[in-house]
Formats: structure tokens, C-alpha cells, sequence
């Protein structure tokens, strides 16, 4: 991604029902479920240190749900160049962190 680019930055969480479905993993994606992202600046440029920069949370009210959860920011000012992460949270719990840079 280029400094000032358009294009926001986007996470992705996943999981596909199916008849060997573990019930441990698939209690996530029931009626009830919290989905959180929590974007993060590392090392960014003209920023603090690790500084968490946005939450978001989607709340599945499907009885059940299978498919994709998309997560996505934009900046109309363009991001700093650095490294970021965002961590993925079901229920509240760590379930995966991605990170990436921008330069």
C-alpha cells in the first residue's frame, strides 16, 4: 500500500461449516457472537508506539452462521508508513492477528 493510497486495509476472519465441524469452534458463529477487530499502528510514522487506533465489532444474530466476516478502515488523509496489525477477537478472545506495512 502507497502513503496516501485509497485502497483501506482490510482483515478477514473465516470459517466454514460443514459436516466434520469441530462444535468447540463452531459455538462461535451462533446467535450471540461478538466478531471484534482491533487495528493497531506498531511503528508508524508521526505516531505513538503501538497505538490502538480503532475497534470494531459486528454481532452475529444468525441462528447459525457460516461464511466470511469482512473488516475494513479507510483514511481520506492517507496511512503513515509503518507497520500495523489487527487483532481478531471472538467473544473476546485472541483468536488471530495479521500484520502488514504500509510504504
Amino acid at each position: 500500500m502507497n502513503p496516501g493510497a485509497t485502497n483501506p486495509p482490510v482483515a478477514v476472519i473465516t470459517r466454514v461449516r460443514g459436516p466434520e465441524a469441530d462444535p468447540a469452534v463452531d459455538r462461535y458463529h451462533s446467535s450471540g457472537t461478538a466478531v471484534e477487530a482491533t487495528w493497531t499502528a506498531v511503528n508508524a510514522a508521526d505516531t505513538e508506539p503501538n497505538l490502538e487506533f480503532q475497534q470494531q465489532t459486528l454481532d452475529i444474530t444468525e441462528e447459525s452462521f457460516s461464511g466470511t466476516i469482512y473488516f475494513q478502515l479507510s483514511n481520506d488523509e492517507g496511512w503513515p508508513v509503518g507497520q500495523y496489525k489487527v487483532d481478531l477477537y471472538l467473544n473476546g478472545a485472541l483468536s488471530q492477528t495479521a500484520e502488514f506495512s504500509v510504504q
